[in-house]
């Protein structure tokens, strides 16, 4: 199930995710040396109605993690010192129900990295606030699905 947001103003997109009568607030780490592109990927993804934790390294994501668990982890691939592979391979061990998008300028990757269990959506930048979405779709879907 991939959701696309009905912009009409009525529907909160958090609750497109929850049957619940109380709507979960979810959680979402945006990982990019990028800083623009991790404020702007941060901006989507909290109009979306999600609560956004960012890193601008690796590093700087697996401390936020071990305090703040996120739902779903959008990483970057190439970054300066430990990259993006590097981090996904961190989250698969202690994190293995936060599911992964890659978000990369890498038009290929290794299929052993972007088919790992964790890794829900795989986006090439430039991407849109669709993408985005549908990627985020995906994530919870795959959440679900475990």
């Amino acid at each position: 199930m991939v959701f696309r947001l009905p912009w009409a103003g009525t529907v909160e997109p958090q609750r497109l995710l929850s049957s619940r009568e109380t709507p979960i607030i979810r959680t979402v780490l945006v990982v990019d040396d990028d800083e623009p592109t991790c404020e702007l990927l941060g901006h989507w993804i909290r109009h979306l109605g999600f609560h956004v934790m960012t890193a601008t390294s690796a590093q700087q994501a697996l401390t936020l993690m071990e305090a703040h668990p996120a739902d779903v982890a959008f990483c970057d691939i190439v970054m300066p010192g430990h990259d993006g592979i590097w981090l996904i391979d961190q989250l698969r061990a202690q994190f293995p129900h936060t599911a992964v998008v890659i978000a990369t300028g890498l038009t290929k990757m290794d299929p052993a990295v972007t088919l790992a269990p964790c890794v829900a959506a795989y986006l090439v930048k430039p991407f849109d606030y669709d993408d985005v979405a549908s990627a985020l779709g995906s994530a919870f879907d795959a959440i679900a699905a475990r």
